[in-house]
């Protein structure tokens, strides 16, 4: 192998060596400052238990910036299967990375995307049910979108998709744990908490 072939690979696997969850890890900004989550999580409208009953996701619209909003979508055991067969497709010669997997859920996850009134997935409609070739191809015209976006939107994003799940299992397993509660019968000799 020549020597600037060898370089240019050295140099591929030095780029895919940097995560943006590492960054996420080391950025240092007011923004990830829990008391700021928590002033925008009273903001937000509450999520649907219902609406992730019975269809199998709920959305949730979070203002990112003054000029970008987001609709997040939560996903799918489908939506999972097809992250990892976009991710097997995509892996190359490196194999799945943990920064490809963090772009495909975070594109799987976004309903819309509006930057200054314009929705950066404008013609994008998830095509609901089962079909994973179909549910593929939408995925695989997502990631390529969200690849565009400048890196401090990415970790502005990430960060919300983050949040907006462990809303979700909060609101779910909260509940739950309220219907256990309420409709099992203490233990014997014992009382229900």
């Amino acid at each position: 192998m020549s020597e600037e072939r060898k370089q240019k690979e050295e140099r591929k696997e030095e780029e895919r060596d940097f995560r943006l969850s590492d960054l996420l890890d080391y950025f240092d900004s007011p923004f990830f400052d829990p008391e700021v989550r928590e002033a925008l999580e009273k903001k937000l409208p509450p999520l649907d238990v219902e609406q992730l009953l019975l269809k199998g996701y709920v959305t949730q619209t979070i203002p990112i910036t003054s000029k970008i909003q987001v609709i997040f979508r939560s996903l799918t055991g489908v939506d999972r299967e097809a992250i990892a067969r976009v991710a097997w497709k995509k892996g190359g010669t490196y194999g799945v990375t943990n920064e490809l997997l963090a772009q495909l859920q975070l594109a799987a996850s976004i309903d819309s995307l509006t930057v200054d009134k314009k929705d950066v997935f404008s013609g994008l409609v998830h095509p609901g049910g089962g079909d994973l070739s179909a549910l593929e191809g939408y995925l695989e015209a997502k990631l390529e979108r969200v690849q565009q976006l400048a890196e401090p939107i990415l970790i502005l994003l990430s960060q919300h998709l983050t949040w907006f799940s462990g809303r979700i299992a909060k609101v779910f397993f909260d509940d739950a744990a309220n219907t256990i509660r309420n409709f099992c019968p203490p233990p014997p000799g014992g009382t229900q908490q």
